[in-house]
């Protein structure tokens, strides 16, 4: 699975035009959690989901879970580079509550500031890549 993943990456990063950090979001469909990594190279992706066995992320959605009674709706995670190790951003609940960090916090009053400046400011293009398996993936062998 890890060397899908790897050569996936790998071919994401060649396509992706960037002009700095790129953000690679991952999700699991019916399952409410989100893991981010920004990552000039891909190998800092790698390095982030093999971390993920350290930090056991589906204990921690439990608790929180647990915290917002059995009303979460999504959670995120964010791989800091610096750290070595992953954080909880910020939950949503289903009853519309939002609990974050005051670093997801600040970023989202920046981003706020920089729309009422330039409504384009605080934004930037995406696209999303879907796999089922690995013939998906282009092959550059």
């Amino acid at each position: 699975m890890l060397h899908f993943h790897k050569k996936t990456i790998g071919w994401i990063a060649k396509k992706i035009i960037s002009c700095g950090q790129t953000a690679y979001i991952f999700t699991e469909p019916n399952q409410p959690i989100e893991l981010v990594v920004k990552a000039r190279k891909g190998e800092t992706v790698l390095i982030a989901l093999n971390s993920l066995k350290e930090y056991n992320v589906f204990n921690t959605v439990q608790r929180f879970n647990d915290y917002t009674n059995g009303n979460l709706n999504k959670i995120q995670f964010v791989y800091d580079e610096t750290e070595g190790k992953w954080e909880m951003s910020y939950l949503t609940t289903v009853t519309g509550q939002v609990i974050g960090t005051e670093k997801s916090y600040r970023c989202t009053i920046q981003m706020y500031r920089s729309t009422l400046k330039s409504p384009t400011a605080g934004f930037s293009v995406g696209g999303t890549a879907t796999f089922s398996n690995s013939e998906d993936v282009e092959s550059d062998e």
